[in-house]
């Protein structure tokens, strides 16, 4: 069993973070001075730097910033990291304001205060990104999971490849996109290759793939269905992405993909059956099944089989996967 990795102490991120800020005030003098600044100006970084360490340190642990797991930052994080550096700046600016009224003489060049915001701000998003992406390329190549193909190249695509990627613990690797109108083929989402469908059974083989998402929105019913036919033919598991209107704080949850379902292939609202009429009708007669090792032929034996009919007779061409469904039917449904 695999173990979950540790996170990094706080402690260490919000040194880590004091630290990129005493780098920042410090290139940001060089930067405004062109690397040759007087020994007048040394000085005045050398007392200048408690008091930004100072304010720095006080909006990190207000805001804790510090306090998110690396490996899972995400653009809320980005966005705390912003507002903190933006407030932390403004309150120096206020300072340095102060001080000129006083003294007349800022107390830091505003030029370096606006330098020194957006390194800092680059720095501090830059390193989580880097450390994320750094941990889930080395957690991944470490992970012996399921391969799988994604259907279609939309935001969508990339939101299931994001979702997917932020699961510590899946080990799963996305070996392609399917581009369901073979427009985009040969061009990249996330370093991550495009296909045409003619390629699914190609890569199936291939990679040993074991599941495909469905994650195109704009896609034709009945190509949606073709390749969802072959996909289920092969053996392959097929799931959907849920519409994003319910999607959690904007970002897609792995677990909120689910497996298809017979309505997401007849493309409108369910039926609602009158079991009533349905069991009067069937109960006790022998109901003959063709094509019924298909996905909705499959689906209309499980269905049938509720409501104990005398016999059921499976109809199919295709041997393996008519026998695989005689062997759910007697352990599931203790039918035969």
């Amino acid at each position: 069993m695999i173990q979950p990795p540790k996170h990094t102490p706080r402690w260490i991120v919000f040194l880590i973070d004091i630290l990129i800020c005493l780098f920042s005030i410090t290139l940001s003098f060089y930067v405004r001075f062109e690397f040759s600044p007087s020994n007048e100006f040394k000085l005045l970084l050398k007392s200048i730097i408690p008091l930004v360490l100072f304010i720095r340190a006080i909006h990190f642990i207000s805001f804790r910033t510090f306090a998110g797991l690396i490996r899972y930052t995400s653009t809320k994080d980005a966005e705390r990291i912003f507002t903190v550096t933006s407030l932390g700046t403004f309150v120096l600016f206020i300072i340095n304001f102060i001080n000129y009224i006083a003294n007349e003489q800022f107390l830091i060049p505003n030029s370096i205060l606006l330098i020194d915001y957006f390194i800092t701000i680059i720095l501090l998003v830059g390193s989580r990104l880097t450390y994320k992406a750094i941990y889930y390329t080395i957690r991944n190549s470490e992970l012996e999971g399921e391969k799988i193909l994604i259907i279609g190249v939309e935001q969508f695509a990339a939101a299931v490849k994001r979702a997917i990627d932020k699961e510590t613990l899946s080990g799963i690797k996305i070996v392609g996109f399917i581009d369901p109108y073979n427009r985009q083929e040969g061009n990249k989402i996330e370093d991550v290759e495009i296909y045409g469908t003619n390629k699914i059974e190609y890569l199936i083989q291939k990679y040993d793939v074991s599941k495909i998402i469905l994650a195109s929105k704009n896609i034709d019913p009945n190509r949606k269905n073709k390749i969802i036919e072959k996909c289920l033919a092969l053996n392959i598991k097929v799931q959907t992405v849920p519409d994003a209107s319910v999607w959690i704080n904007g970002e897609l949850n792995v677990k909120q993909i689910k497996n298809i379902r017979i309505e997401d292939l007849l493309e409108r609202p369910p039926i609602v059956l009158d079991k009533k009429r349905i069991q009067e009708y069937i109960k006790g007669k022998v109901v003959l099944v063709t094509g019924a090792a298909g996905s909705i032929g499959s689906e209309m034996v499980r269905q049938i089989s509720r409501f104990h009919p005398k016999k059921i007779i499976l109809f199919d061409v295709a041997e393996t996967p008519l026998y695989e469904l005689e062997l759910e039917l007697k352990e599931s449904l203790h039918f035969f």
